[in-house]
């Protein structure tokens, strides 16, 4: 969960030094970089989202209007974290029929929303890659100012390299 000092006080370093990492050839640090963060680990069990749970929560905190994805479409945890339901989720927007508005839920925390998985997809690389995903993630760009997309593992899926593209950065666990 959320909450002992020592361990917030970690995320809340984690969350300057992302928001202030030096982006682009230049090297120069701007607010906009790491405002948007694909979390993953090299295997499972890793506390990768543990980790993306706490750094959404430390960048609502701080007044960041934040959503976090579960982009982990075959062992999704983030509803269960967050107290919401699994569905409707990203899979469910993926593959049609659904707003953006009927997968973003609301959670306890200030500034804080969740999009969970969803159903379980067949396909979750090929979802995740796709045109679909790329225009969620322009839209979802001018409705908050941090995402944060928690991941499978590297070593086990591609998902977590096909994301790690689209958005400013990669945190490994």
């Amino acid at each position: 969960g959320y909450g002992g000092s020592m361990s917030t006080e970690a995320y809340r370093i984690l969350r300057t030094n992302v928001l202030f990492a030096p982006s682009g050839s230049a090297g120069t640090a701007g607010a906009i970089s790491g405002r948007e963060l694909v979390v993953t680990s090299a295997g499972a069990q890793e506390g990768k989202s543990v980790t993306s749970s706490n750094l959404a929560v430390t960048f609502a905190q701080q007044g960041h209007r934040t959503l976090i994805v579960d982009g982990d479409l075959r062992r999704s945890t983030l509803h269960r974290i967050f107290e919401v339901s699994r569905k409707p989720g990203l899979v469910d927007y993926l593959t049609g029929g659904f707003e953006i508005s009927d997968v973003v839920q609301e959670t306890k925390i200030e500034n804080l929303f969740l999009m969970p998985a969803g159903v379980t997809p067949t396909n979750p690389t090929e979802l995740l890659g796709s045109r679909m995903m790329n225009q969620l993630l322009d839209d979802l760009r001018e409705s908050y100012d941090c995402l944060v997309i928690d991941t499978p593992p590297v070593l086990s899926m591609a998902d977590a390299a096909v994301l790690g593209g689209k958005l400013d950065g990669v945190v490994l666990v």
